[in-house]
């Protein structure tokens, strides 16, 4: 008789729940976790989406930036992470603070599914 094989690693369960408890203090507050950089991304998703509605598609000049000068911010700081927002704060119902904390959740996911599947490659079922 053969085993019952189950359609879902167990690995990549306990991956998806420590991935969990990572994110947990993004999801079960409003607003983001205090002491981290967090709120310069806010500024940066805030500005990246005026500009967009603006008609700016691959803004360089962040002109709200510096008191109203401006500055270059979008050609030191690669911005594809807050396009990854912007979809999320054009949504209906979704701001700022929002698309950041999804930017977040997706990177510690990706993170961990995409570091399980490197050592189980690698190292075989049982590392895995």
């Amino acid at each position: 008789m053969r085993k019952f094989r189950s359609l879902v690693d167990p690995g990549f369960l306990v991956i998806i729940l420590i991935c969990m408890i990572a994110v947990w203090p993004f999801i079960s507050h409003a607003s983001l976790p205090e002491g981290t950089d967090a709120e310069l991304h806010i500024f940066r998703l805030h500005e990246l989406s005026l500009l967009v509605r603006g008609g700016e598609w691959y803004p360089r000049w962040a002109p709200n930036f510096y008191h109203g000068y401006g500055y270059p911010i979008f050609n030191f700081y690669a911005p594809l992470a807050y396009y990854v927002g912007l979809g999320f704060e054009l949504l209906p119902q979704f701001d700022a603070v929002a698309g950041i904390k999804a930017v977040f959740v997706l990177a510690i996911l990706l993170a961990g599914i995409g570091m399980y599947g490197f050592v189980r490659d690698n190292w075989g079922r049982q590392a895995g």
